[in-house]
């Protein structure tokens, strides 16, 4: 029987109804079911979640790059509330997917380079739309360790995971997987038939999302009939969808076989292995993936079984070149940039994981970081060296953030911290009078640079030591195998994972305020001109944001208004409109302050209220 979902009427409401999704999906899975959800068009044709997606898109750097139209996320947010809520709604109801541009860009590691696809920019909040709706639904079925483009997980979480079996579970036979091609050969009918049993009983999303995967490439006439473009929004959501028979095939095995009696994961594992089941652990991140066994023999056959059903149930293609039957004992496994491998040490089967960089993949970064050293004379100006100093370090520091799990990434950053260093000192010499300066002395990247005494190149500008940080300022970071209760769709997941995190709730916005929106906010147009071009889609999205930091409180006489007297104030508008509506410049008062800013009338300072309305008169004017 389908599920009966509410449309959601603010953001509160939407994730109220994404935790709705999630909780029934889980509960159906335990009871060894499936779900099904049908009208999920009407939610995501909702007006919330078109802000909500337009509103997580604007932050996103992609937003900028224009698709096969040339518009950009700027666009959007410059048009008029009701017009951007009617076009979207207008192409949900009569989807054609756009064209879509496709640039190249190189693979870590590798010569040839990685096809990604731009669609228009319509399409893409299309996509995350269709995201924000099936994602919950999706992401409770998911097997709890696949780690690839989910929520709450990351690189580091599967390298654990690794690690932890290797040394705890004591197997040491790994089939390293590669499928080939994988997002160039994903079978369209097979997806949405994944996706109807997964829970997705809407024909008319599923004829979207169809439509979508068929999109063609600019300047090429036939449409993919297989596949799932790289770039877009919703392929790594699809993706995970695809893969998770793969899950399911694998796992059977042994980490999800049927105990009747014993409950406890545990015991369960202890009775399989009584009962002589051989050992199958699965670990994946997208498409890479390593499975762990107990002999070489049921190495050998589980590659031959993955490789029967990847062909035989998902049109896929083993590798069987680049999948190779490792002894973690002998030989390190590479996984997700990271090499693997089990040393003699103190541990229970005598024996510790240790992991370090792939040096394969370190190499063409170096150079990457190196060639824009050099290029830091070729900026005319100071601030330009600047910047590019900064987006040097900045280049250094992602290096040192991804690979900080590695227990031995120092030794392998060593080997090119000297060559990293002279390549900026030189550099920095032609630009002015470079000099070494130790690194808690600098004037720049203080949180790190503080705790070290290691000499760094640097220059002298505006009395600032302006130092190019070390690839080796690293520690080994220890993480934490995933807490599978963390998710972004339960109350107690987002707790559990903002504690671990350290990090504050996110604010919803006043939606469920209903501050007023005065037709002028609409955008209504007379003879095609706009009433109040700073009014537009932006200023409508950004309001509530700005009631929220405000906390409901007018910011010149301090009072609560009431629903009917908010006003959400321009602070000034001589910015340009990419920056007028943005929330530092907009603020909460009260309709009679309102008023008062915007009258001619002279008032006198004889009180802090009348100062604060002619300081925002002399801002407005």
């Amino acid at each position: 029987m389908a599920q009966q979902l509410t449309v959601p009427r603010s953001e509160g409401e939407l994730r109220q109804l994404q935790d709705q999704m999630y909780s029934i999906s889980k509960e159906k899975i335990k009871n060894n079911s499936r779900p099904a959800f049908k009208d999920l068009i009407e939610i995501i044709k909702c007006d919330e979640v078109i802000i909500s997606a337009i509103h997580r898109m604007k932050s996103n750097r992609g937003s900028k790059t224009p698709g096969v139209n040339g518009r950009t996320i700027d666009n959007i947010l410059q048009m008029g509330y009701s017009e951007v809520i009617k076009m979207i709604v207008h192409k949900l109801d009569t989807y054609k997917a756009g064209k879509i541009r496709r640039v190249y860009i190189p693979k870590p590691g590798k010569t040839e380079k990685r096809p990604l696809g731009i669609p228009n920019i319509e399409d893409r909040i299309i996509q995350e739309c269709i995201r924000m709706v099936i994602e919950p639904i999706l992401e409770a079925q998911f097997f709890e360790h696949n780690y690839g483009f989910r929520p709450m997980r990351s690189s580091a979480h599967a390298l654990e995971r690794a690690s932890h079996i290797a040394k705890w579970v004591n197997i040491h036979w790994v089939i390293e997987g590669d499928i080939s091609k994988f997002f160039d050969n994903v079978n369209h009918r097979k997806l949405l038939n994944i996706l109807w049993s997964m829970g997705i009983r809407d024909r008319r999303l599923l004829m979207i999302i169809k439509e979508m995967l068929k999109a063609g490439i600019i300047n090429e006439t036939e449409v993919n009939e297989k596949g799932t473009p790289q770039g877009s929004i919703l392929s790594p959501l699809l993706a995970n969808a695809y893969l998770s028979k793969f899950d399911e095939f694998v796992t059977k095995f042994y980490e999800k076989k049927e105990m009747k009696t014993l409950k406890s994961l545990r015991h369960r594992f202890d009775a399989l292995k009584r009962k002589g089941f051989k050992q199958v652990f699965l670990v994946r991140y997208a498409d890479d993936w390593i499975v762990f066994t107990n002999s070489k023999a049921n190495a050998e056959k589980m590659k031959f079984r993955i490789q029967k059903f990847l062909k035989e149930c998902l049109n896929l293609e083993l590798s069987m070149e680049k999948t190779k039957i490792t002894n973690i004992k002998k030989q390190p496994i590479k996984f997700l940039g990271f090499e693997i491998k089990c040393w003699r040490g103190k541990g229970k089967s005598g024996y510790v994981t240790r992991s370090k960089p792939d040096i394969n993949r370190i190499k063409p970064k170096v150079r990457q970081i190196l060639n824009e050293i050099r290029e830091i004379n070729a900026f005319p100006t100071e601030d330009e060296k600047l910047i590019q100093l900064h987006n040097i370090n900045s280049m250094i520091r992602g290096l040192i953030e991804y690979y900080k799990y590695a227990t031995r990434v120092n030794i392998v950053f060593n080997k090119f911290s000297k060559m990293i260093g002279w390549s900026a000192y030189k550099s920095l010499k032609k630009w002015g009078k470079a000099e070494w300066v130790r690194a808690c002395d600098s004037s720049n990247l203080q949180i790190v640079h503080s705790e070290y005494t290691e000499k760094l190149a640097a220059i002298r500008v505006r009395g600032e030591k302006i130092a190019i940080t070390s690839i080796n300022m690293v520690r080994w970071t220890k993480i934490a195998q995933k807490n599978q209760d963390e998710t972004p769709y339960s109350k107690e997941g987002r707790f559990k994972y903002l504690t671990r995190m350290n990090r504050r709730p996110l604010k919803e916005r006043a939606m469920e305020l209903n501050i007023p929106i005065d037709p002028i906010i609409m955008l209504s147009s007379i003879n095609g001109a706009p009433k109040d071009k700073f009014n537009n889609f932006e200023y409508y999205m950004n309001r509530p944001y700005a009631y929220n930091r405000d906390k409901g409180k007018c910011r010149i006489c301090g009072i609560y208004p009431s629903r009917q007297n908010i006003k959400i104030h321009h602070i000034t508008k001589k910015l340009s409109i990419n920056e007028v509506n943005k929330v530092k410049n907009l603020m909460t008062v009260c309709k009679y302050c309102y008023n008062k800013i915007h009258s001619q009338k002279e008032i006198n300072c004889d009180s802090e209220i009348n100062k604060k309305i002619l300081k925002y008169r002399e801002m407005m004017s």
